[in-house]
């Protein structure tokens, strides 16, 4: 993370001294108004004032919000739009409304109300940052930190020294030179982490990329700011002052790492999992981070610096790092955050800059000259290492993003009189500008689904009886462990057909900015009770099967609007024919105990994009199991609906690999009409009867019907007669269907899965409804 101390190397202190800065006396008042019918001016008072001010801000931002969504925009942007707005570009252009609403002697309320957001957000940030991902990041990411950071850094330099050499210039207005050069240099992560959030790629390849990247950029350019701090220190001040801001430089980390990072361990290890965090617990973290962001600034560093820090030493995830994240993240995003980008706005004044157009030239060349540097040294490493150069343009873009830490330092270099308003209103204009440029070219240029293109059929009815089956399986929590494992063993796995499994926890992100997907190979180390639980399950069910079952276990971390991207790149890395998904709700007695609309959309998600089959478990009854999968040695009875199509083609291949197992009993009913049937469902037919023929177990039913009703009719009477039933999730429009459509609940689960998956449809306690690989260009239906 980038922190700047402005007062180092400038050869001035911070303050109003300068002649840039407007003297003002004015008199003091008490914090409140007494009202109008008093004589008050309410705005003459600051409390009022500061009330008045957040909700114009907040009014502003959301009719701009409203305005932008539709394009695409990122929230930041309505936020710096909403401080040009209100400030002298446009509305403070005429000073009675400046003078009104945002006068001088308000300013500095204002602008500690939006630095104190700005403070608790860089803790958050800290929370949520995991230093261990760079740890363990690799060599690639590291190469994408280093150039990305040390090319532009030198060049930047370079250009700045050539100007110096070449032409005469202001030597107060170079240092600003060099102060842009090294801030367009780095990628900081609190900016990245925002940005991937707000695209939801947090955990695509590109994101896990960018953000490891970032978080090793912020490392290495932690130590170059001290070093250089330290350095111009020795030059321009007294050789005390300069072991003094190293001690406490020292002091300040040492204390952070060796004291306070203990206190947030032991807090961890006090709470119980599942259990909230303690308030007393939470409340003294962030009297920590208030006690030593006070002490940063009586040492003289920045004041963001020590909370940044502290965050940090917080494990980031449940249990505090969740907590914390519930307890600040929506203060601080609709509250604190929009009111310092607009503060910043209100700094800025576009037409100012035609006062020095030379100046905001050299600015923009050295801006122009760092981002295409940093582009070049991002792109390298990853086209060494044969990425699509469309995906190297991208990540190049994610990492030329600037947002809050830029504009903060800027704040930092305006309040010191380092910079003009003409300066800082071009850099805040370039800030504004990349953030509203960058989104919609990486939306253009990145499609995360592209990878899940497939030309091959990844389906059980593709995979061959005598091969091995490759099944993902989503685990949401330990209640889904004993359907998905019955389920498992009734795919009778054998020397001839083993079956490899691959199993994904999913997990919220929580707590923490970077998604993860953990291969339980390489990390044994549980990171919950939950995980544990799982693993155990799988590992003895593993064990109970050895040699015809393989067992491979994730966990993923990731934000569950996109989590399903993990789902369907692990299918894909995999090779697996089928996934399986729980349903999003869960019954006890008839009724529901559980539903997410978030596993939900899930779900449809996976349904749209995974490049196999896909089979959603639903399970009546969790913990009345007599009837259903939990006795291996009870015959189970298993039921195929088959009304034709490539889904019920795909429902019957799996239900024929079931029927080998001695102890399950299949009944394969045809619903038909009179007239012609389709060529491939009769084929699939007639190989499942050949298939089939000597085996006892299995009935071949077929029921001829007219309409929805009669379909109705004989669902109902299945209730209490099977164990299973396994049914296609898509059907062709017919007079089969007709009238069925308006009742559907629950389209992801096809007309006949949502009459199954009703609560009051007794008797069934597991039903899978099954989607086969959907077809993409270039693949025939039959191939």
């Amino acid at each position: 993370m980038a922190a700047t101390n402005s007062s180092i190397g400038t050869g001035r202190r911070p303050g109003y001294e300068s002649s840039l800065v407007p003297k003002l006396c004015f008199m003091p008042k008490t914090s409140s108004s007494r009202g109008i019918w008093l004589g008050d001016d309410p705005l003459d008072y600051p409390l009022p004032m500061l009330m008045m001010q957040i909700s114009l801000i907040s009014v502003i931002i959301l009719a701009l919000r409203f305005i932008l969504k539709p394009l695409g925009q990122p929230s930041i942007i309505s936020q710096l739009l909403g401080g040009i707005v209100l400030g002298p570009t446009i509305f403070g252009h005429n000073n009675e409304f400046a003078e009104k609403f945002f006068p001088f002697r308000a300013k500095v309320v204002l602008d500690t109300f939006s630095l104190f957001g700005l403070m608790l957000f860089l803790f958050l940030i800290g929370v949520k940052m995991d230093l261990s991902t760079a740890l363990k990041s690799g060599r690639r990411p590291i190469q994408i930190a280093v150039y990305g950071l040390c090319l532009p850094y030198a060049l930047g330099k370079a250009v700045v020294y050539l100007i110096t050499r070449y032409m005469s210039m202001d030597p107060e207005f170079l240092k600003v030179l060099q102060a842009i050069a090294s801030i367009h240099s780095q990628s900081t992560f609190p900016v990245i982490a925002v940005f991937l959030r707000e695209l939801n790629m947090l955990n695509s390849e590109l994101g896990r990329l960018a953000a490891t990247a970032s978080i090793v950029s912020d490392i290495c350019y932690f130590f170059i700011l001290i070093s250089t701090n330290v350095f111009y220190m020795s030059i321009n001040t007294s050789s005390r002052n300069t072991v003094g801001y190293v001690i406490s430089v020292s002091l300040l980390i040492s204390f952070i790492t060796f004291v306070m990072r203990p206190v947030a361990l032991w807090i961890n290890r006090q709470t119980p999992e599942g259990q909230p965090v303690k308030e007393s617990h939470i409340l003294g973290i962030i009297i920590a981070v208030l006690i030593l962001g006070f002490v940063s600034q009586v040492a003289g560093h920045n004041y963001f610096l020590a909370p940044f820090l502290m965050g940090l030493t917080v494990p980031d995830g449940p249990p505090l790092g969740a907590a914390l994240e519930e307890k600040l993240q929506s203060f601080i995003s609709v509250l604190f955050l929009p009111i310092f980008f607009t503060v910043c706005g209100l700094k800025a004044d576009v037409f100012a800059i035609a006062d020095k157009l030379r100046n905001a030239s050299f600015i923009l060349i050295i801006v122009i000259i760092s981002v295409l540097a940093k582009t070049i040294g991002i792109m390298l490493p990853p086209l060494h290492s044969r990425m699509p150069f469309r995906d190297a343009l991208t990540l190049a873009l994610i990492m030329n993003s600037k947002g809050i830490i830029e504009l903060g330092i800027y704040n930092d270099m305006l309040e010191a009189n380092i910079l003009d308003i003409q300066g800082f209103s071009v850099l805040f204009m370039i800030v504004t500008i990349t953030a509203g440029i960058i989104p919609p070219l990486v939306r253009s240029l990145y499609d995360p689904s592209r990878r899940y293109m497939s030309y091959k059929r990844r389906t059980i009815l593709h995979n061959g009886r005598n091969n091995e089956l490759g099944i993902l399986t989503c685990v949401h929590s330990p209640d889904n462990i004993p359907t998905i494992i019955k389920l498992l063993e009734a795919s009778y796995p054998s020397n001839e057909s083993p079956i490899k499994v691959c199993v994904l926890q999913l997990v919220e992100l929580v707590g923490r900015s970077t998604s993860l997907l953990v291969d339980h190979r390489r990390q044994t180390k549980f990171s919950s009770q939950n995980t544990s639980t799982i693993l155990k399950a799988f590992n003895y069910f593993e064990q109970s099967n050895k040699d015809i079952v393989s067992v491979h276990a994730f966990t993923s971390i990731s934000p569950l609007a996109t989590i399903h991207d993990d789902v369907c790149t692990l299918a894909l890395e995999k090779k697996v024919a089928l996934i399986i998904i729980p349903f999003h709700k869960q019954w006890l007695g008839g009724r529901t105990v559980q539903s997410s609309t978030a596993i939900r959309n899930l779900n449809c998600n996976v349904l749209d994009k995974a490049l196999c089959s896909v089979g959603i478990l639903i399970d009546h009854n969790q913990l009345t199991r007599s009837r259903s999968l939990g006795k291996s040695k009870m015959l189970l009875s298993i039921a195929v609906l088959f009304f034709g199509g490539l889904d019920d083609q795909e429902a019957l291949a799996y239900a024929e690999r079931m029927a080998d197992r001695s102890n399950t009993r299949l009944t394969v009913i045809r619903f038909c009409m009179d007239g012609a049937d389709n060529p491939f469902d009769k084929e699939m037919l007639i190989k499942f009867k050949i298939n089939v023929l000597h085996n006892e177990r299995v009935t071949y039913q077929v029921k001829k019907i007219r309409d929805g009703t009669a379909i109705m009719r004989i669902v109902k009477s299945m209730e209490n007669a099977y164990d299973l039933v396994i049914v296609g999730r898509r059907h062709e429009d017919s007079a089969l269907t007709y009238g069925l459509t308006e009742w559907s609940e629950f389209p992801e689960l096809g007309i006949i899965g949502d009459i199954l998956a009703a609560p009051d449809f007794e008797g069934v306690s597991s039903i899978l409804v099954v989607q086969t690989q959907t077809l993409v260009w270039g693949m025939s239906e039959q191939e």
